[in-house]
């Protein structure tokens, strides 16, 4: 355990600028677990997180708008054209939105480098949304592990609980799931 942790204080910072190239929230948000700790710096890890998200953006950008054959496929052509119509419309308010919606941090560097939205101004307002997202989600990591941390301490002798609650909400998930099924079949096809 004492060489993985020594591992993480050499590694993480590297492996926390390629998990935020594609933006992924569990780098940064472990990187502020582990600071935390003391086993990596937050400010070091909120800066090295924000510009590993803000190459993996240009590098979007620029295959959009220099390889736009890779991105003429139906599955992609919609959902850009739709995602461009947005950026006239919203502009730097979807730049920043996009970096807290699963599934769609990469649309929107593709729809810039494919419409004729300006990459200037994309840059420039991506600094700050990727800053903001990383800071947000590296602070939020920080103190939720103290809550944690602090909740298992005082609630230690009481073990047996958070897996009794982890059951009974997956039981009632699988519950909700199936009867919210049973209704859509019902509905589908009525008798």
């Amino acid at each position: 355990m004492e060489k993985m942790m020594a591992n993480i204080e050499i590694y993480g910072y590297i492996l926390l600028f390629f998990a935020s190239f594609g933006g992924t929230l569990l780098g940064i948000v472990s990187a502020g677990v582990l600071s935390s700790l003391e086993k990596l710096d937050l400010v070091l890890s909120i800066v090295i997180a924000s510009s590993g998200n803000m190459c993996g953006n240009l590098i979007l950008v620029y295959l959009a708008k220099y390889q736009k054959r890779f991105f003429r496929s139906k599955k992609y052509t919609r959902k850009i054209a739709l995602v461009s119509l947005w950026l006239k419309k919203y502009g730097i308010i979807l730049i920043f939105a996009n970096k807290y919606i699963y599934g769609f941090k990469s649309i929107v560097p593709l729809a810039v480098g494919m419409s004729g939205y300006s990459v200037r101004k994309f840059v420039f307002w991506n600094l700050w949304a990727s800053l903001i997202w990383a800071s947000l989600m590296g602070v939020g990591g920080f103190f939720a592990s103290h809550f944690v941390i602090e909740f298992f301490g005082e609630w230690k002798q009481y073990s047996y609980i958070p897996p009794l609650l982890f059951g009974i909400a997956l039981i009632a998930l699988f519950w909700i799931l199936r009867s919210k099924s049973a209704s859509n079949r019902d509905f589908a096809n009525p008798i």
